[in-house]
């Protein structure tokens, strides 16, 4: 666990206890149908349980912006302090900012920054990773693995998450910096395993001299590493994002060639920790991103060791 973290949640419990106010916060969940997601929210919640002044109600949006939308306005009219929403996609955003900011509640973001690159409006927080920056670490080792040569692929996300497009991004911005590196294909799977395997199918098939796969998340690189050994190419190198326990156990074993860490433990804590913060009175920057960080066979054990404390 990071040292920011036990030091803001060793203030905190003091903080609520002195107080005597129990804080109420909301949580919209984009979905509980994916690995590191329900680690984010399974983080939420063991937060508030560790702080008695904390009171956590979540919610699935079993993505759907919609039904995200709706359970906003149902946090917000229930009275909750804060809200923290997970997104389900960019374009669910405003009206959510909208109903926060009418309401005078703070709103915090996570995993999801929507407003990269710009300025945050009043009272809006982001909690998460630079999704960016995993790309580009992510796109980094790979290029020294294959010595700065060699046709690579992607296989994306949901094309409209935030993740998907400064992921997939970073990737390119740097691919160009190596001639000898050249992107031949772009696949989508959703963020999920079983499409990761057809991606990675239609990769292999359309490109015979492929070198490494890159994909926005875990989820869809162990699926294109499912890929590789169904159609005896392991030769080829298969990098994920999020760090998910699947993932890192493929690294211990020599399959995934490596991923980045996300850190659900720390986003799912800082999140409702922000909250309540915001609520208390703090004075907090709207902007905190985490460190990010390349998981490979190398410093894997190291880094699952550190996340089990």
């Amino acid at each position: 666990m990071h040292k920011w973290i036990i030091a803001v949640a060793a203030f905190l419990a003091l903080n609520v206890a002195v107080a005597g106010e129990s804080v109420r916060v909301g949580f919209s969940v984009s979905t509980f149908n994916d690995t590191f997601i329900s680690n984010v929210a399974e983080a939420a919640r063991r937060y508030a349980a560790k702080n008695p002044g904390v009171v956590l109600e979540m919610l699935d949006a079993q993505d759907d912006s919609v039904r995200e939308q709706d359970q906003v306005v149902t946090l917000l009219d229930s009275g909750v302090d804060a809200l923290v929403v997970l997104p389900v996609e960019s374009n669910s955003v405003a009206a959510i900012v909208q109903a926060a900011q009418e309401a005078n509640k703070p709103l915090i973001f996570v995993n999801r920054n929507l407003f990269h690159g710009m300025e945050m409006p009043k009272n809006i927080y982001y909690v998460g990773a630079n999704t960016l920056l995993e790309g580009e670490e992510q796109m980094r080792y790979i290029a020294g693995k294959l010595g700065g040569e060699g046709e690579i692929a992607i296989i994306m996300g949901a094309l409209s998450h935030e993740a998907t497009m400064n992921r997939s991004d970073g990737v390119r911005r740097v691919a160009a910096e190596y001639p000898g590196i050249t992107i031949v294909g772009e696949e989508t799977a959703t963020w999920q395993r079983a499409l990761g395997i057809n991606a990675g199918e239609n990769l292999i098939t359309a490109h015979p001299n492929l070198k490494a796969i890159l994909c926005n998340n875990d989820e869809m690189a162990l699926g294109a590493l499912i890929a590789c050994q169904n159609m005896d190419r392991t030769d080829i190198l298969v990098a994920g994002i999020d760090g998910v326990r699947d993932a890192t156990n493929s690294i211990k074993a020599g399959g995934l060639a490596a991923s980045v860490l996300q850190d659900s433990g720390a986003q799912g804590q800082g999140s409702i920790d922000l909250a309540v913060r915001v609520v208390r009175g703090e004075n907090v920057p709207q902007l905190n991103l985490l460190p990010v960080q390349v998981i490979t066979p190398d410093n894997v054990e190291e880094i699952t060791a550190r996340l089990e404390q």
